[in-house]
């Protein structure tokens, strides 16, 4: 059996196995063990609070409650800014709202609510009475 035979033998055994797990494991959400999803998942899961600071800023920079769900949903937890070795976790999450605005948010997660505390714009110096 030459190398040609040995190959496509090889890619007929790796498409079948392919389509197989597809079959069957299709409807799994493959990334959701990745630690963005896992911390978004648990935003979601618990009770939303908004502080009244976090609710001043919000109408003042125009976010929505729809756009603050959005996030939760498919926003980009900055682990890097966020402090997760105290108690509530601070996770600060951001997304953007329209094209080259970004927005972010700083969520204190405790066991069963999470509160938005602050909201802020990122790059720009609007500010707000609040």
């Amino acid at each position: 059996m030459n190398f040609r035979q040995r190959f496509n033998k090889f890619f007929i055994g790796l498409a079948i196995g392919t389509l197989l797990c597809i079959i069957l494991f299709g409807g799994r959400d493959w990334f959701g063990w990745a630690p963005n999803a896992r911390v978004l998942k648990r935003l979601n899961e618990t009770e939303l609070q908004i502080t009244e600071r976090a609710r001043c800023l919000m109408d003042c920079r125009q976010i929505s409650d729809d756009e603050l769900y959005y996030l939760l949903e498919n926003g980009n937890v900055r682990f890097n800014l966020s402090e997760v070795h105290q108690e509530p976790l601070i996770y600060i999450v951001d997304a953007a709202k329209n094209e080259g605005e970004t927005y972010r948010m700083t969520f204190a997660a405790g066991d069963s609510t999470s509160t938005v505390t602050d909201v802020e714009w990122v790059g720009q110096d609007e500010k707000c009475d609040c």
